[in-house]
C-alpha cells in the first residue's frame, strides 16, 4: 500500500526536530508494516534537513519560508498564505502524476486537509483527516473557516482526533463520526552532556509553545506564590518557543524568580530525553488542550506529571492515576500541587505504565491500516513511475 501524508509539520532533523515528531514516528511505523510512505510538507527554512530511512519526504518552496503557519494571519500574511497553498498543489500534483497513491493521510484537517480534499476532487485520491485540536481551535468560530472545515471532514472518508473531547468537537462539525487516534513518538536515546538540574532539589519541567493556550505564564505565577522554604528547594526549567518567550524571561527577572527558573529555547529529543529522566515532574499547564506529545514523552520515561483538567488530559491522567490534575487558570491550587508534589514524591508508577498502553506507536500504523483496508474501495488508476520524482 502506498500511503501520502500531508502535514504542516514534520522534523527538519530525522529524531533531533521535536515539532511534528509523531508524524515521523508513524511514517517510520507503516514503512515497517510494508508500506510505501511520502510525506509532503512545506520548506521551514531549515539550514539543513535529514530524513528518515525509507520515507520520501518532499518539501516545497514557498513565499513564508520560515514563519510558522500558525502566526499568519489572513489579512496581513494573504500573500504569503496564497503562496503557501499555489505551491503545495503543485507539488502535490507532480508527485500523484508520477506515483500511484492508495491514500491520504491528511495532518492536520486544515491547513492539510484543503490539500486532500483537491486531490479527492481533481485526482480521485481518497482521504482521512486527523484533528490536532488547535486545526479546530483555531477555526471553528469564524464561519469562512468552519464551513471549511465542514467541507473538508464530510467528504473525508475517516476522521481521527488524538482526544475524546476533541472526537465531540469534530464531531459537532460533520456528522462523518470521528475516532481516537494517539499522538505519540519514540523518543531517541538520552543525550545527558547538555542537562543542568539542581542537584539536592526537587526540579521541575515544562516543555512546549511559549503561547497563552500552553499556560507557561500560569505556571510562573504559581512558582511565585510558593513559600520561601519551597522556593529553595525546588527548580523550574522551561524550555520552548514562541512569542511570549521575551515576557516570560521579563516576569522571571520582575518577581526575583532568576535562581529557581531557567527559560530557554528550544529542546532536542535527545536532550528533553535525558531531562525527562533527570527530573522529578513535568507539569502541563495548558488553558486549553486535547493529549500534547509530551504527556506520553513523559508517560515512556515513566516521568510522573501535574497537569491542567482540560480537554481529556486531566480524565486520563486522572483515571489511570498516573499523576496530579489541577484545575486550569487556577496558579494558587497549582502552587498548593507543587507543594504536594514536593513533599510527597509520589511517582505514580502502576498508573504511567497502564496509561502508556494508549500511546503505542505500532498500534497506531496497524489500527490506520485496518480502517484504510476497510473503507478504502478501488483505487484511482495513476502513471507508474519507478524513479522518485522530483518536486519543484
Amino acid at each position: 500500500m502506498t500511503i501520502l501524508i500531508i502535514t504542516s509539520s514534520y522534523p527538519a532533523l530525522y529524531r533531533e526536530s521535536f515539532a511534528g515528531a509523531f508524524i515521523e514516528a508513524l511514517a517510520e511505523a507503516l514503512v515497517q508494516q510494508g508500506c510505501r510512505v511520502y510525506i509532503v510538507t512545506q520548506c521551514t527554512g531549515a539550514v539543513a534537513y535529514r530524513d528518515p530511512p525509507g520515507v520520501a519526504v518532499h518539501r516545497f518552496a514557498w513565499r513564508g519560508k520560515s514563519k510558522p503557519l500558525a502566526n499568519l494571519s489572513l489579512g496581513r500574511d494573504a500573500i504569503s498564505m496564497l503562496s503557501y497553498f499555489r505551491s503545495g498543489c503543485s507539488a502535490l500534483h507532480h508527485l500523484v502524476t508520477s506515483v500511484s497513491i492508495d491514500v491520504t493521510l491528511c495532518a492536520w484537517t486544515l491547513p492539510s486537509g484543503l490539500f486532500g480534499w483537491y486531490l479527492k476532487r481533481r485526482h480521485g485520491i481518497p482521504y482521512l483527516t486527523w484533528s490536532l485540536g488547535s486545526d479546530i481551535w483555531q477555526y471553528v468560530h469564524n464561519p469562512i473557516t468552519r464551513r471549511l472545515l465542514q467541507l473538508i471532514l464530510d467528504d473525508s472518508l475517516q476522521n481521527y482526533a488524538d482526544g475524546y473531547d476533541l472526537i465531540e468537537q469534530v464531531d459537532a462539525i460533520s456528522p462523518t463520526a470521528a475516532s481516537f487516534l494517539s499522538t505519540t513518538r519514540i523518543l531517541p536515546p538520552a543525550d545527558h552532556t547538555q542537562v543542568r538540574v539542581a542537584e539536592g532539589k526537587t526540579n521541575f519541567l515544562f516543555v512546549g509553545r511559549y503561547h497563552p493556550n500552553k499556560g507557561p505564564d500560569l505556571l510562573l505565577d504559581a512558582i511565585h506564590l510558593l513559600n520561601d522554604s519551597t522556593q529553595c528547594q525546588t527548580a523550574f526549567h522551561f524550555f520552548g518557543t514562541g512569542d511570549m518567550q521575551a515576557h516570560l524571561q521579563s516576569h522571571v527577572q520582575a518577581t526575583g524568580l532568576q535562581h529557581h527558573v531557567t527559560i530557554s529555547g528550544p529542546i532536542s529529543a535527545a536532550v528533553l530525553s535525558a531531562y525527562l529522566e533527570a527530573v522529578d515532574y513535568l507539569v502541563i499547564p495548558s488553558r486549553i488542550d486535547s493529549i500534547p506529545v509530551i504527556l506520553s514523552d513523559a508517560l515512556q520515561k515513566r516521568c510522573p506529571v501535574i497537569v491542567t483538567d482540560v480537554g481529556d488530559m486531566g480524565r486520563v491522567v486522572s483515571e489511570h492515576r498516573a499523576g496530579y490534575v489541577v484545575a486550569p487558570e487556577d496558579p494558587i491550587t497549582l502552587a498548593q500541587i507543587i507543594e504536594q508534589a514536593y513533599v510527597q514524591r509520589d511517582r505514580h508508577e502502576p498508573g504511567m505504565r497502564d496509561l502508556y498502553q494508549m500511546f503505542n506507536v505500532e498500534e497506531n500504523a496497524n489500527r490506520l491500516l485496518r480502517d484504510i483496508r476497510a473503507v478504502v474501495g478501488q483505487k484511482p488508476k495513476k502513471i507508474e513511475q519507478t524513479h522518485e520524482p522530483a518536486l519543484p
